[in-house]
């Protein structure tokens, strides 16, 4: 294998050695996965598709024309896609949309396919991957039937009064207080809007008159100390 293992070295170095020290492939698979990243980055530019981003379309279009080559057999094709996945999602650390709508989402069955996925990336064994999803689909059980929505609006009154806060506060207080820190930290208000899924930006302009009352608020000295401001010595010496 001298020849091919001397022309695969010399593409993509940098992924190679990405690869080697993160652990992310078995070394003797390394110089593979930069062949086949090389040889889409070719077919994306050949196909004027830009690979700034992860071009899901050009992908898709690559590993059909592999589907066509005789020589290239079904776990190549897996490799291939894997390698593209590695070197967009890992080595340029770019999002993958598929991840973010599983995170994002309550479905177990979306969460155990992508879970399925990164752990077929990473190459484990199916004994591993079998028990990583009995474990998902085990908090998920004890989810359904310990973690409900009474249960956590106990657990939020509990510590209310705990906390010895006089006001009336629910879990939907939390949305409020994120809201408004947002707001405080400058986040644009259509930005705010879109968070909390307000359809109309009037629900969401509520917070900025929170803001206005708030802003005439005295500081407590604390406040004045944490901050540094040259008024916190008044307070230092008692």
């Amino acid at each position: 294998m001298g020849k091919m293992e001397t022309t695969l070295n010399d593409k993509l170095p940098a992924f190679q050695k990405y690869l080697l020290e993160k652990n992310l492939a078995p070394a003797k698979n390394v110089l593979f996965y930069a062949h086949w990243v090389s040889r889409f980055l070719d077919y994306a530019r050949r196909n004027e598709f830009s690979a700034l981003e992860y071009p899901e379309a050009a992908v898709l279009g690559f590993l059909d024309s592999m589907k066509s080559e005789n020589h290239v057999l079904d776990w190549q094709h897996r490799q291939a896609n894997d390698s593209i996945r590695l070197y967009y999602f890992h080595y340029l650390n770019k999002t993958d949309a598929r991840s973010v709508k599983a995170v994002a989402s309550d479905s177990m069955s979306e969460i155990i396919q992508e879970t399925k996925r990164l752990i077929r990336l990473k190459h484990y064994s199916y004994s591993t991957e079998r028990t990583y999803l009995q474990w998902i689909e085990r908090f998920f059980e004890y989810a359904r039937h310990h973690i409900s929505d009474s249960a956590i609006q106990e657990v939020i009154k509990k510590a209310i009064r705990k906390a010895g806060i006089p006001k009336h506060a629910s879990v939907h207080t939390l949305r409020h207080s994120f809201a408004t820190h947002l707001l405080m930290n400058g986040v644009n208000i259509r930005e705010v809007q879109e968070l909390l899924g307000h359809k109309n930006v009037e629900t969401t302009m509520i917070y900025t008159h929170v803001l206005r009352d708030m802003s005439k608020a005295p500081k407590s000295p604390l406040d004045l100390l944490l901050e540094g401001s040259p008024k916190s010595a008044e307070f230092g010496d008692d």
